[in-house]
């Protein structure tokens, strides 16, 4: 049986208020029985990011195909008839202007952080997008960033004034964490070295009596 989705019908709010922003909408698809050759109406249901909480059970909607995450991959375009309370008493649903500057705030901080990590695709995305002002080129704002990080590891984390951030983002303890390990672990396998080449060249006599020293 194939399946025709009707885009640019309107939904049904069947589930709201158990997700955070998060709703159920059950939409009417068309699908072709081959053996009757006939289109039947069946449903379809589809999570749909509702960003102010504006909906309820019961409203007729219109969807936005906008990605979310794996399972949420629309948007709440427009109220076609609510159900139960008026829109005058809800939060106003979110303009594709507004979601649009939502989504270029969040996208701009999350490439900075990764082009202060190093990151080259991050960095050249931000020069298209006309974000990043500055005229340096890949290999130089690379070579920059790691000896700022290193710098800053090695200087502690910076914690901004009340507010509780580093100053290249959030506090990652567990980086702090694995250097120290990384270096002892460099440390412990610098003096089993030592140990090795030393047992090399000792004689026979001295390394019985080592062993039975450490015995």
């Amino acid at each position: 049986m194939s399946t025709i989705s009707l885009r640019k019908g309107a939904g049904v709010v069947v589930s709201a208020g158990k997700m955070q922003k998060t709703v159920k909408v059950r939409m009417v698809e068309q699908q072709w029985d081959r053996h009757l050759r006939k289109h039947w109406k069946v449903p379809k249901y589809h999570l749909v990011n509702d960003p102010n909480s504006s909906l309820l059970e019961g409203d007729v909607v219109t969807l936005s195909p906008e990605r979310h995450s794996k399972r949420v991959e629309h948007t709440v375009d427009t109220i076609v008839a609510p159900f139960s309370e008026p829109l005058s008493g809800r939060p106003p649903l979110l303009t594709a202007e507004q979601r649009e500057e939502i989504w270029a705030t969040k996208r701009k901080a999350k490439l900075e952080r990764m082009a202060l990590r190093g990151r080259l695709s991050a960095s050249k995305e931000l020069r298209e997008r006309g974000w990043n002002k500055s005229t340096q080129g890949p290999r130089k704002l690379e070579n920059d960033t790691r000896m700022e990080d290193s710098k800053a590891l090695e200087d502690g984390p910076e914690v901004l004034s009340g507010s509780g951030l580093h100053k290249y983002g959030k506090i990652n303890e567990e980086a702090q964490i694995g250097k120290s390990r990384s270096v002892r672990r460099k440390e412990g396998d610098l003096q089993n070295r030592k140990r090795v080449e030393g047992a090399q060249h000792a004689p026979a006599d001295q390394i019985a009596r080592t062993i039975l020293e450490q015995q």
